[in-house]
């Protein structure tokens, strides 16, 4: 989109024969420039926060449960809990599944969450439990 918009600059103000051209030319890029700069500014700068309030590991240390608050700014924000299977690790680099998401709740209801762990595949979350069964071939926590 910017090469784009220098190279319609450019090629209004060689080729553009009245100078009303050029200036409307040269409005218009602006225009082009501006949602582009506003939207390359939210990836880079992302107004989301999540930040970890607890971890706790299981009984056979198999899994290990996050209780995440994402604070997402004036859109509201919530709380995740998410399972984790121990990766992995070796020398340089670590090799762990993608965590699983098995709670959603409401912003900073991780202040007040009930949460343990009730055996090594079952977990309780404000006294609802989530069982935690294993897929085939070792493909990660299923629930």
């Amino acid at each position: 989109m910017l090469i784009c918009m220098v190279l319609c600059i450019i090629i209004a103000s060689i080729c553009g024969r009245p100078f009303a051209l050029k200036i409307v030319a040269l409005i218009l890029s602006f225009f082009m420039f501006l949602p582009t700069l506003i939207c390359s500014l939210f990836l880079m700068f992302p107004f989301s926060e999540n930040t970890v309030v607890k971890e706790l590991p299981s009984p056979d240390s198999t899994y290990y449960v996050q209780v995440i608050s994402s604070d997402q700014g004036a859109l509201g924000g919530d709380t995740l809990v998410c399972v984790y299977e121990e990766g992995l690790d070796l020398f340089i680099i670590s090799i762990t599944k993608k965590p699983e998401i098995i709670y959603r709740g409401d912003f900073s209801e991780s202040r007040y969450m009930d949460i343990y762990w009730k055996n090594d595949n079952c977990i309780v979350i404000n006294s609802v439990e989530h069982e935690i069964r294993t897929t085939p071939f070792g493909s990660g926590p299923n629930f």
